[in-house]
C-alpha cells in the first residue's frame, strides 16, 4: 500500500552575494567587523559575498534587525 499523503513543496529562499554585500555596507561593517558580530569566520563573509556558500537566513534577519530595526 503506498503513502498517499502528499508533501507540501520546500521553499527555498536565497539572497544574492551581491545583495549580501549591499547588506553589509548598508549596516557600515567591513568584512572583519561583521565576522565579528556574527560569530562566524572572516572567510565564512569571504565565502557568502563570493556565492560559494549560501547566506543563512539567520544572517540576513540579524543584519536587517542591526540595520534598522527591520524584519
Amino acid at each position: 500500500m503506498k503513502n498517499t499523503t502528499k508533501r507540501r513543496p520546500v521553499r527555498r529562499w536565497y539572497i544574492s552575494p551581491a545583495d549580501f554585500l549591499e547588506l553589509r555596507h548598508s549596516c557600515a561593517l567591513s568584512r572583519k567587523a561583521c565576522a565579528a558580530y556574527l560569530g562566524v569566520s572572516l572567510h565564512t563573509v569571504r565565502h557568502w559575498e563570493t556565492g560559494r556558500h549560501r547566506v543563512p537566513w539567520s544572517t540576513v534577519r540579524l543584519l536587517r534587525l542591526l540595520r534598522c530595526g527591520d524584519l
